[in-house]
């Protein structure tokens, strides 16, 4: 049976959203982005060191139907855990992987609603993200 985990998080809060429907876009195109950067950013919360946000900026902005750049966060609670290495994998792999769940059915209502199509991004695999994310750790300030 499956045992709950003893990292906690708050829902997640849209921080920026710049969408922009490219009007050149070819319709007859696959409504496929091309390229899509993804940055993720952990700070620590103000006053504690078992408490964390992470950001989960995905930028798309290409000849593809949308020019879009988004950020999404949530608080990670890890209170619970011991571990510091279990902490610093669930903030690289675990955390990006839960925020990112969030965006893609947001970003595929969005462009749903836009008459270029719905544009449904690819699963990520967030375990190798030490190649493929670009993580900055930004400790004992306040969050943008």
């Amino acid at each position: 049976m499956a045992k709950e985990s003893a990292f906690k998080f708050s829902d997640p809060e849209l921080l920026s959203l710049n969408f922009k429907k490219n009007e050149e876009f070819k319709k007859d195109k696959e409504n496929k982005p091309e390229k899509i950067q993804i940055k993720a950013t952990v700070e620590e919360f103000p006053g504690s060191r078992k408490k964390f946000y992470l950001s989960l900026q995905v930028i798309i902005d290409n000849d593809g139907p949308y020019i879009i750049n988004l950020v999404m966060r949530s608080l990670f609670d890890t209170t619970d855990v011991t571990d510091s290495s279990q902490i610093n994998n669930f903030l690289k792999v675990n955390a990006p992987a839960l925020i990112f769940s969030y965006i893609r059915p947001f970003l595929a209502y969005l462009t749903s609603q836009s008459g270029n199509g719905t544009l449904h991004l690819p699963f990520y695999n967030f375990l190798d993200s030490d190649k493929q994310l670009n993580i900055s750790h930004n400790t004992g300030s306040d969050p943008e």
